[in-house]
């Protein structure tokens, strides 16, 4: 049975991380397509109910918590455009580098793309990936992405050189293979 939603923690937290969810969640949204149906307020409480399903949420740490919901987010951002995609299966995938998709709108293909290179990845390398999702999806800096981690912020440069390009080529090759069926 999940364990219930610590409201009290929660309380604490929220008014102090809300700002940084809001603008996480519009990041995150500014990459998907302009018709897009979630607004950012919604994505951040429809993370928070699906955190809130399964496990304990560390509301004694800003930061992990930050975390966690971005986490949640991309999920829910997958989620919903597997449903798209479901729906249009004629968009094929592009390959694109990774700072081309943070700049750019993202269509259902390609979301779904990337959480499967980043499910790919989590068995390689789970820090590369919580690396990524911090960066990429939740906008946090470098230094902030270290403080969360607790390592130094020219390993998060080492780790994020390195996760950017093993993202590229994954990316890459999920293209090619989309492109021959």
């Amino acid at each position: 049975m999940p364990e219930p939603l610590d409201l009290g923690g929660l309380a604490d937290v929220f008014p102090v991380v809300y700002p940084e969810l809001r603008r996480a969640a519009r990041a995150l949204l500014h990459r998907e397509r302009i018709d897009h149906t979630l607004q950012p307020t919604a994505l951040v409480n429809e993370a928070l109910l699906r955190l809130s399903q399964g496990r304990a949420i560390p509301t004694d740490d800003p930061q992990r918590f930050v975390f966690m919901v971005v986490r949640e987010m991309r999920r829910e951002l997958t989620d919903h455009a597997r449903r798209a995609r479901t729906l249009k299966r004629s968009w094929h995938l592009r390959s694109e580098a990774p700072e081309d998709l943070m700049a750019t709108e993202m269509d259902p293909t390609t979301v779904v793309a990337i959480d499967a290179a980043l499910d790919k990845l989590q068995l390689l390398n789970p820090r590369a990936v919580a690396l990524i999702e911090m960066r990429f999806f939740g906008g946090l800096t470098g230094e902030e992405i270290a403080a969360v981690l607790n390592i130094a912020p020219r390993t998060v440069e080492r780790i994020w050189q390195a996760a950017r390009k093993w993202l590229y080529l994954e990316m890459a090759e999920q293209a090619v293979v989309s492109d021959s069926h």
